[in-house]
């Protein structure tokens, strides 16, 4: 879900009086670590929730958005990687209003990190890599990521034409193709 970071990354654009160049670039940047860490990184398998990622991806463009220097990102960063880790039981059977708001929030969470470290704040030192870190506690151990086999990420998404997961398209247009050709709902004796 890549998209979910464009509101996030429009809002500091806003905020900072940054270019569309450079909301470009953020949104950009989002995309290709969003769908990288997808590629790459079982979080989804191991029971986490798309979000993981998704923060650290709009961590990335919100610290371009605000400027940061290297240091100051990679205390962000971490402070990301510490702090948003949700499971993905939110996607699991009956489908809670939480499920609307997990990705909002991931990135809310992202903004307030970078803020943080714009301040001054630290993140843990080993926030990825260490015994506790984000990868021995999601996908059991430092994943193999590949930057190089990365090619132009956002032309391998799609938008969805329907708010249901994009496996379930098809299904609402068998729906709305059902319902076009009942004129009348009284003609539907029962369904089961």
């Amino acid at each position: 879900h890549p998209s979910d970071a464009l509101a996030a990354l429009i809002a500091v654009a806003e905020t900072d009086g940054r270019t569309l160049g450079d909301l470009i670039l953020a949104a950009v940047a989002s995309y290709q670590v969003q769908v990288m860490l997808a590629d790459q990184v079982p979080f989804n398998k191991a029971g986490y929730d798309q979000p993981v990622g998704g923060a650290l991806a709009v961590g990335i463009g919100v610290a371009h958005l605000m400027g940061l220097d290297a240091e100051t990102f990679g205390r962000g960063i971490t402070m990301i990687a510490v702090s948003q880790v949700p499971l993905h039981e939110t996607r699991i059977g009956m489908v809670s209003s939480w499920k609307s708001v997990a990705a909002p929030l991931a990135a809310s969470n992202a903004i307030t990190c970078m803020l943080l470290a714009q301040r001054g704040f630290s993140g843990p030192g080993a926030a990825f890599d260490g015994v506790n870190g984000l990868w021995a506690q999601t996908v059991g151990s430092n994943p193999e990521i590949s930057l190089a086999e990365q090619a132009w990420c956002a032309g391998r998404t799609s938008l969805k034409r329907w708010p249901v997961r994009d496996s379930c398209q098809i299904g609402v247009l068998a729906a709305l193709d059902v319902h076009a050709q009942v004129s009348e709902s009284k003609r539907i004796a029962k369904i089961e």
